[in-house]
């Protein structure tokens, strides 16, 4: 797999800027579909047989699914869960919701709400957003 920093050694500049863009577009092209209709909508990937196996699609989409559903829990709960979760990392195992604490942290660094602001500022000595 090409990375982003090789194709910028290798493509002269003004090809690769309609190179990236182009990915760029297509990327969130693809996550519109997805948010938009979620269930059938991966057959982008799958393409009719002619695109990725299922079992591929399906397991890259469940990982990107469960970040999305730790988005709806209440900022107090991810707290809860992140303050538990380090604990069990340090014997193997996940949190509560699931996921790992990097998960959750940065999950939390995104909010805009007073509470986790509060909260990382005062546990992680991270300076509240400024916007």
């Amino acid at each position: 797999m090409v990375e982003l920093s090789q194709l910028y050694d290798i493509v002269v500049e003004p090809l690769r800027d309609r190179i990236v863009t182009s990915l760029l577009q297509a990327s969130l092209d693809g996550l519109l579909r997805v948010n938009l209709r979620w269930g059938p909508s991966r057959e982008f990937f799958i393409s009719g047989g002619d695109g990725l196996p299922q079992g591929v699609v399906e397991n890259q989409v469940a990982r990107v699914r469960h970040v999305i559903n730790l988005h709806g829990y209440e900022t107090r709960e991810l707290i809860e869960d992140l303050k538990s979760a380090s604990g069990m990392e340090m014997q193997g195992g996940k949190s509560k919701l699931g996921t790992d604490s990097k998960t959750l942290l940065r999950i939390l660094c995104h909010r805009s709400d007073s509470e986790a602001s509060q909260f990382l500022k005062k546990q992680y000595k991270i300076p509240s957003s400024s916007s």
